[in-house]
This record gives C-alpha cells, structure tokens and sequence, in this order.
C-alpha cells in the first residue's frame, strides 16, 4: 500500500509549539515520514480569522522550514468557499486514492464533531487521528461516544493497512498553549509577554512583531 499522507488541519492564528510538538509526536507515534499543516479557509463555525491568508501561509511555512518532517498543505485555500473538512478531505483523497489518509485533530474538535457538516462521511474517506486536549471537561452526547467506540482501533498499524474507517487517540503530551491567549496578549500589551512567548518559536515572534499582528484584535 502508498505512503500515508497525514494532514492537521487549522486556522494557525497564530501557529504554536502546541501544533508543532503534537504534530511531531503524532509522525513519531505513528511512524509516519511527514505530516502536513493545512490552514484552513475562514470556516463556517468561526467569525474571523484574525489575519489574512497570506500571514497564516507564511507563518506555517516558517514552521515547516525549521521543522523537518512538517510540510505546507494548501490544498483547502484552493478549493471555493465555503471550508467544510470534508470536502477537503475529498479533494486529498482524489489527489490519493490509494494511500491511507490520516485526519488529524485536537480531542476540543473530536468533542464538537456532531456540529460538522456530514461528519459522519468522514471516516468514509481517512482514518481520523485524535490527539489529547488539556482541561478538557466536555461531556460529550450518547451517539457521538457510540460512534467513537464502534470505529475506535487500539493498533497504530491498522492505519497503514487501511485507506480509511478507524478512530486512533494518540497519547500526545498535553501543551497549555493556546492561539486565542496569544492573540489577546498581544492586543493588549502590543507585544509578547513571557508566559505567552513561551508558547512560540522565535521565528514566529519576530514575524508577528513585525507584521504588527493582532494589534487591532478585541
């Protein structure tokens, strides 16, 4: 069977260690030889992306540089509005038929999942990788937990052997770091406190400083 194509998909506003060092535990986990970073177009669920496009491409691109065995996904940017995973998701598939198709996401996106456009076609087209959250306490529903445990797999070698169809939680390290306080703080101080720039790779400092980022965020 073809090499895996793994992809985590966000709106990387801004990208963190969080993303980079769950995204590097997941290829190590997993065995896989890279996984791409694919930010999203301004998704349905969400009112505002904060920055353009072209800020969010090229802040990912900086991680990847600095990262081997990370890489750029674009391929959501390029498909019409509006963004739904799934759609995604099927343009990779047709760029892939026959490799194993690895969806990855945080447990925050696992537990909201029922609220997806046609989240239940997922698993018809990859495997859906799930990492860990920190501070999640989200009950989830009856029918969200019983499809998780009919297609929840326990062997990571499943999902190479597999085009599609199982659930896999993968037991990364928990990160505190979040986009949301990164952005709020540099709003307010109009730089990057400690606690927050702790969460960030220089090369990603220095881009927001000067770029001016978020300075006009509420």
């Amino acid at each position: 069977m073809s090499t895996s194509i793994a992809v985590l998909g966000g709106t990387f506003n801004p990208p963190h260690l969080g993303h980079i060092q769950g995204a590097l535990q997941v290829i190590e986990h997993l065995g896989i030889p890279q996984l791409g970073l694919m930010p999203c177009k301004l998704p349905p669920h969400k009112t505002t992306a904060g920055v353009s496009e072209h800020h969010r491409v090229a802040m990912v691109s900086l991680l990847c540089d600095s990262n081997p065995g990370l890489y750029p996904e674009l391929i959501e940017l390029d498909l019409p509005a509006p963004s739904y995973s799934v759609k995604t998701l099927r343009a990779l598939r047709r760029q892939h038929p026959g490799s194993p198709l690895l969806f990855v996401m945080g447990e925050d996106s696992l537990n909201t999942l029922e609220s997806w456009y046609q989240w239940r076609t997922l698993l018809s087209l990859c495997h859906v990788i799930v990492m860990r959250r920190q501070d999640l306490n989200v009950s989830r529903s009856a029918e969200l937990n019983l499809w998780i445990e009919e297609h929840r797999c326990h062997d990571p070698a499943m999902l190479s052997t597999t085009r599609w169809g199982q659930l896999y939680i993968a037991q990364t390290e928990l990160h505190q770091a979040s986009s949301t306080a990164i952005r709020n703080e540099a709003a307010k101080s109009g730089a990057m406190m400690p606690e927050v720039a702790q969460w960030l790779p220089d090369e990603i400092i220095s881009y927001i400083n000067q770029h001016k980022l978020y300075a006009n965020v509420k």
